[in-house]
């Protein structure tokens, strides 16, 4: 029956089939400006958090030196990581409402560099801080552990929520932004930790992935800086 109908009648036929072929190039047009805008977003997401679970699981085998391992440095690594993204998120929040997101995701990815090198530095000072033998056996991990590596990962954990931000600033859907910005995160954790545990570690060493955790680091908060002043000379034009 259709056949015979768009036979008979082209001329009824014609007006539905461009508005049909319409409506689906900016369906398809609007997906793909989607897609664009939420590249670098979840691209970004996605590297801090894969930063986050290497750093997580390196803690471990760095502190071994002087605490060993066992259930109380696992125990306090995880704890400890936790807190600091828990801390990190509720920061990040307010700076992405205060600042302009680029702006503050260059600083930040900078600090984020300089307090991975200095955890490495710290694990030396906490192992022979002579205060902390004070402490009972699993009192003593866990403050070794904060001192070290509770920075580190707050700062890192300040970047998902600007991330955040900056995408729904795009003007994009608010909950398919916010469930792609964590999908992405999640993903990048989970990547971290197959990498870190199964080739990284082994490949590398662990002082080796903090060094490559910071240069990472840098190279993002380049990237933005770049972006940034890209911006800047925009608007002086």
């Amino acid at each position: 029956m259709i056949v015979l109908w768009v036979r008979h009648k082209p001329r009824y036929f014609v007006p539905v089939l461009k508005d049909l072929l319409m409506n689906e190039a900016k369906s398809d047009s609007s997906a793909l400006k989607t897609l664009k805008s939420l590249f670098i977003p979840c691209a970004t997401v996605f590297i801090s958090s894969f930063c986050i679970m290497v750093l997580e699981l390196v803690a471990g085998r760095i502190i071994a030196r002087f605490l060993g391992s066992s259930l109380y440095t696992w125990t306090s690594v995880i704890g400890v990581v936790l807190a600091g993204i828990t801390i990190g998120n509720y920061i990040g929040g307010r700076l992405a409402d205060r600042f302009r997101p680029i702006k503050v995701l260059s600083i930040l990815f900078a600090i984020c560099a300089l307090a991975c090198l200095i955890a490495i530095v710290s694990n030396n000072l906490a192992g022979r801080w002579v205060w902390l033998w004070q402490f009972n056996w699993p009192t003593r991990i866990l403050l070794h552990v904060t001192v070290v590596f509770l920075l580190p990962s707050a700062l890192l954990g300040t970047i998902g929520p600007v991330v955040a931000k900056m995408a729904l600033e795009k003007g994009l859907p608010t909950g398919r932004t916010v469930g792609d910005i964590y999908a992405w995160g999640a993903a990048g954790s989970i990547a971290g930790t197959f990498a870190a545990g199964y080739y990284l570690i082994a490949l590398m060493g662990t002082i080796s992935i903090i060094y490559t955790i910071a240069t990472v680091m840098i190279v993002m908060a380049l990237l933005y800086g770049t972006v940034l002043r890209a911006d800047k000379t925009k608007v002086a034009l």
